[in-house]
């Protein structure tokens, strides 16, 4: 009876855990599809302009330009109707914006904005185009007009 056991033993695992054959196989989930090179600069352009926006409403300076090229940066500091030293030396308020989709053609965008700042005490709408380019992988403001 000892002999006997293991092998009872085993026939009633088999039995208890469905030991079945393996029906068809579960069909393949499709994978997601790529998204090409310019959907990918649309969403790092769109997050760069989006990223320049947290930081005036804060408002920081210094982040403010940190998304620029050297270039912009220079302007920024010295053209007194730059958009950066208004929101931040000036006293003008970012209430809420809108980001628009980019438009993107190889390593340069364009990103359309529409804003609401507070200026003296009174709303006022704003439309603003961000023109980016990209360096090394990373988009970096050139202009806002």
């Amino acid at each position: 009876m000892s002999r006997m056991f293991p092998a009872v033993t085993l026939l009633l695992l088999l039995v208890a855990c469905g030991d079945k054959p393996a029906g068809p196989a579960a069909p393949a989930v499709p994978a997601a599809p790529a998204t090409s090179p310019t959907e990918e600069g649309a969403v790092g352009a769109r997050a760069a302009v989006e990223a320049y926006f947290v930081a005036a409403k804060k408002p920081d300076e210094a982040a403010m330009l940190a998304l620029g090229t050297a270039e912009f940066q220079a302007k920024e500091k010295s053209w007194k109707k730059a958009f950066t030293p208004n929101i931040v030396q000036k006293g003008v308020a970012l209430k809420t914006y809108e980001i628009r989709d980019p438009e993107v053609e190889k390593d340069a965008a364009t990103v359309s904005v529409r804003a609401l700042f507070t200026v003296d005490g009174k709303d006022k709408g704003e439309g603003m185009n961000f023109a980016l380019v990209r360096r090394d992988g990373r988009w970096w403001i050139t202009e806002i007009r």
